[in-house]
């Protein structure tokens, strides 16, 4: 599953900051491993995107959820 950041966004922001999370691939290392962006979707959560590492995926989430105002 390729990463397509504007989707992930829109989806990770149509889930709601609470119903968002990063977690390690199966069978990958924790702190050098690849990650999955997950949402929580009627009660399930479902993989939306994966990550070569936490950074990206904790970036991508943050980027989501945080309404920056420039100007």
């Amino acid at each position: 599953m390729a990463v397509n950041i504007n989707e992930t966004i829109k989806n990770i922001k149509a889930a709601g900051s609470s119903n968002v999370r990063s977690v390690p691939m199966e069978g990958a290392n924790v702190q050098s491993g690849k990650y999955q962006i997950e949402i929580k979707d009627n009660g399930n959560w479902v993989p939306i995107a994966e990550c070569p590492n936490k950074k990206m995926a904790d970036d991508i989430i943050s980027q989501a959820v945080t309404n920056l105002i420039l100007g």
